[in-house]
């Protein structure tokens, strides 16, 4: 097993080389002396995980780490996407969360993300704190009986309603679209089709199921693994395509001619019709790894 290098995306490795139980309950008990330090062991912890080898039996050990320095934790009963682990935060006002996923990484790889309170990434400073916790070994010391709580959660229905509170659903129903949805075997599975399915709108959903291995790939949707997409855009006569990365925090979208659009394309014409169509005004901030077209 080699150094442990936890970053702003948290920290990832191959299962049972890198990333062992031992080596988890190392880093879970740093999250949760920084959860501890910062005080917020009070408002809990969610744990979510996606559909790799052993997720969920990860998550138990983190559960189970937490607990032990007395955190109360919100444990997600099946594999759910990260932005919807992320809305848990907020919807429970939790103290943060941790997501055990590898993202878009072969299926080989599991990982480990803390997301803080605010439910977005986590700033250097503080992944750089829970280095030195991790480095230093310091945990914090539970008194006998002082053990958290663990709550058994599912963000779906509440996720749900907070889209339809934020985007307008009866839209997308009236243009009366046909949708090929691709979650790539992931944490995604249920919730495309399902938003979807529930406006009336005719889904067809491929790798739909859990699948560890992905399939034989990766779950990333990038045109060059999404030919099955594509193909059935194409054959079936679909407006679009819509894939999802393996803990669902990626996208790829396919048009009806089955062409193949990234996200930075898809930022662009968002872009636009906010400033023309919303006539929204202010400057834009980008980051460093966000197309220049934006510019």
């Amino acid at each position: 097993m080699g150094k442990i290098r936890f970053g702003t995306d948290g920290w990832r490795g191959i299962t049972a080389e890198d990333f062992t139980f031992a080596a988890l309950r190392k880093v879970s008990g740093a999250v949760a002396a920084y959860i501890n330090e910062e005080n917020l062991q009070s408002r809990g912890i969610v744990i979510g995980y996606d559909t790799r080898f052993l997720a969920e039996r990860f998550a138990a050990v983190v559960a189970e780490e937490m607990q032990k320095q007395g955190i109360k934790v919100y444990f997600c009963t099946e594999a759910t996407p990260t932005p919807v682990v992320a809305f848990g935060i907020l919807h429970k006002k939790a103290g943060g969360a941790v997501m055990l996923t590898a993202s878009h990484n072969p299926p080989e790889y599991m990982g480990f993300k803390f997301i803080p309170q605010y439910a977005g990434p986590a700033l250097p400073q503080i992944t750089d704190r829970i280095t030195a916790l991790l480095e230093s070994g310091e945990i914090f010391s539970c008194p006998p009986g002082c053990g958290g709580k663990l709550e058994e959660v599912n963000f779906k229905d509440s996720y749900f309603d907070y889209i339809s509170s934020r985007v307008n659903l009866g839209k997308i129903k009236d243009a009366g679209l046909r949708f090929v949805v691709d979650p790539m075997h992931g944490a995604g599975i249920g919730y495309l089709e399902g938003i979807l399915s529930g406006l009336g709108l005719d889904i067809l959903a491929l790798h739909n199921w859990r699948d560890p291995l992905f399939g034989g790939s990766m779950p990333e949707p990038r045109e060059d693994l999404l030919i099955e997409l594509i193909a059935r855009v194409r054959s079936e006569h679909r407006d679009m395509g819509l894939a999802l990365d393996g803990d669902a925090d990626r996208f790829g979208i396919v048009d009806s001619l089955g062409r193949y659009i990234s996200p930075n394309q898809v930022l662009c014409l968002l872009f636009r019709y906010l400033a023309e169509v919303r006539g929204l005004r202010g400057p834009v901030a980008r980051t460093v790894a966000t197309t220049t077209l934006l510019d």
